[in-house]
């Protein structure tokens, strides 16, 4: 009786031992069944298109210029620009001249500027740094306490500008050694001094006036400021300059919530990305200046030789630190080749890249200055650059595509 019990209990055990092992079978199939389905579902999933909202669809229909990411965009859609410098066309609409005789009035230079299909032309509110055409300037502005030769004139040019489908972007200054000979040499830089004071007097004037107006592109603080970074009685330190940039900045963004503001940068004389971070970040846009020799001199340093690889090196640099890490647009504020007659090639092979990969690009100089200066551009002196200009801005405005090439020939 004893074996008969033994016997039946192996005889259970095994049983339900056997159909342990079934259901951990079953178990295991059925687990490797559905980890198999999964890993098949995530690499489908992984091949799929991932459906992202257009960047610049949240923003309304009102004609202001606002940015979404490494984009600029206008009334919801995202926007390239190409335009041009001219810094003294105010002067004009002020009735104190022209900084060259020869160059057109300032309202057929804009018309001009929107037949070469250029969306924007950035300008200096204070004309120029020069001890003869600042003052000139400064004068309108101060004739009476509601600024009204200054605003007349400047209301003029913003009308022109609209009429001729261009945007501007006011540089809020840009002589900074006639501003702080106003102030009776007290530094520009610094803030609270009588210089800073009379040109915040200034900047909020100016940038009150036209918080509302969607025809100004962004505002920029001042031009080219760290070049103003060194060791002599007119200059700063790095410190200084932001901590001036920072205010000026905030005090901006405290008159006109709208627009954009920019930095006004110039290249930095080498290829720092953490200057180029440090002086931006605070900004809206990302802005730098480069020209022709500038350019190859610095990636020469970096052993590129070649001039087409050295532009596309350069842009490329900037372009991805801005939209990856500063996460904004960059702007190439200045731009051209060094030569009296600048070369249609680099301006084309330079616009292909910043278009390609940047926001804006705007040359220097359009029909300021002598027209045989070194960067002057206009219809007549420099008629296939501004072919070119015409061909980049229109395909964008037509198709949205940027050119592959305009000029086949690296001829310069």
């Amino acid at each position: 009786m004893r074996v008969a019990t033994a016997d039946a209990f192996r005889t259970l055990s095994e049983t339900l031992w056997n159909e342990v092992l079934q259901d951990r079978r079953r178990w295991l199939k059925s687990a490797t069944k559905f980890y198999l389905i999964l890993a098949i579902c995530t690499l489908t999933l992984f091949q799929l298109p991932i459906a992202t909202e257009p960047p610049c669809t949240g923003f309304s229909n009102d004609n202001f210029i606002r940015a979404a990411g490494s984009h600029l965009c206008l009334n919801g859609q995202p926007l390239k620009m190409v335009g041009a410098n001219s810094y003294g066309v105010l002067g004009g609409y002020l009735g104190i001249g022209y900084i060259n005789n020869q160059t057109p009035a300032s309202p057929v230079r804009l018309k001009q500027a929107a037949s070469a299909g250029l969306r924007a032309i950035r300008f200096w509110l204070d004309v120029t740094n020069s001890d003869y055409w600042f003052p000139l300037a400064y004068s309108k502005f101060e004739q009476d306490s509601n600024h009204s030769a200054y605003f007349s004139a400047l209301d003029r040019l913003v009308v022109d500008a609209k009429a001729s489908g261009v945007y501007l972007v006011p540089v809020l200054v840009s002589a900074y050694d006639q501003w702080t000979a106003l102030g009776h040499g007290e530094s520009f830089w610094k803030i609270g001094t009588e210089t800073n004071l009379k040109f915040k007097d200034w900047a909020k004037a100016i940038v009150k006036r036209y918080s509302g107006d969607p025809q100004i592109a962004w505002w920029e603080i001042a031009n080219e400021p760290n070049y103003s970074v060194v060791p002599n009685p007119g200059g700063t330190t790095l410190d200084t300059l932001t901590l001036w940039a920072h205010d000026i900045l905030t005090l901006v963004k405290e008159l006109d919530t709208m627009h954009l503001v920019s930095g006004g940068f110039n290249n930095t004389g080498n290829l720092d990305l953490s200057m180029f971070d440090k002086l931006n970040r605070p900004f809206d846009l990302a802005s730098l200046h480069i020209y022709e020799n500038d350019l190859y001199s610095l990636e020469r340093g970096k052993g590129i030789v070649d001039k087409e690889l050295a532009i596309s090196d350069f842009v490329k640099r900037y372009s991805s630190y801005a939209e990856n890490v500063l996460r904004k647009p960059l702007v190439f504020g200045e731009f051209n080749s060094d030569a009296t007659t600048p070369s249609p090639w680099f301006v084309d092979r330079f616009l292909h890249q910043a278009l390609s990969n940047a926001a804006a690009a705007l040359i220097w100089v359009w029909e300021e200055g002598s027209p045989s200066a070194t960067y002057y551009v206009s219809l007549d002196t420099t008629p296939r650059i501004v072919e070119t200009l015409r061909m980049y801005s229109n395909s964008l405005r037509t198709t949205g595509l940027i050119p592959d090439r305009t000029i086949e020939s690296n001829n310069h």
